[in-house]
């Protein structure tokens, strides 16, 4: 589930389309220059860096589309020559058909469709009990591969708000930061 692909950016431009079976992503680097962009929700991207157009290596980068049919990424700044970024993201799963017999699932958990398989397999006979304890061990081995792939993506880095970034008093508790107008 887990791949990584190369983009080469062209100078000027900042938007640029995600591979097709991109699914998540999890890091974005810059190798040749040794960073790691920081991801930015679309709103704080158009806040922080509105269409700006400076040259130099990109910093930041936001997803905009995710869920939709060509998902698209943005980068900050714009750069002057080209440079060749990395992208380390999951697949987006494919449906499994008579058309192709490999599921994209890790392969220590190819049982699950066996489990899936025989639960159906025994609910169609009328043996609904038989069928109760194969979904149950289904269900675990799910739960199991889950989290299992889970812990294998890395995740977003916090944010930092106004208050930071101007300097003024920031309390970790939300009520005592609305009243704080420092």
């Amino acid at each position: 589930m887990q791949t990584s692909a190369d983009r080469t950016l062209s100078s000027g431009t900042r938007i640029y389309a995600l591979p097709s079976d991109w699914g998540k992503m999890n890091i974005v680097t810059y190798p040749a220059g040794d960073v790691t962009l920081t991801y930015l929700e679309p709103e704080q991207f158009d806040i922080l860096q509105p269409s700006a157009s400076e040259g130099g290596n990109p910093s930041v980068y936001t997803l905009r589309g995710a869920g939709n049919a060509s998902p698209r990424i943005e980068f900050y700044p714009s750069i002057a020559a080209a440079i060749t970024l990395h992208y380390d993201y999951q697949k987006v799963m494919t449906t499994i058909s008579a058309f192709s017999a490999v599921p994209d699932i890790p392969e220590r958990y190819n049982e699950l469709l066996v489990l899936y398989g025989e639960s159906r397999g025994l609910r169609r006979r009328g043996l609904r009990s038989d069928a109760a304890q194969v979904e149950q061990e289904y269900e675990v081995l799910k739960e199991r591969m889950r989290q299992d792939l889970l812990s294998q993506t890395t995740g977003m880095k916090r944010i930092k708000n106004g208050r930071e970034f101007s300097g003024r008093n920031y309390f970790s508790d939300p009520i005592r930061n609305i009243f704080n107008n420092d």
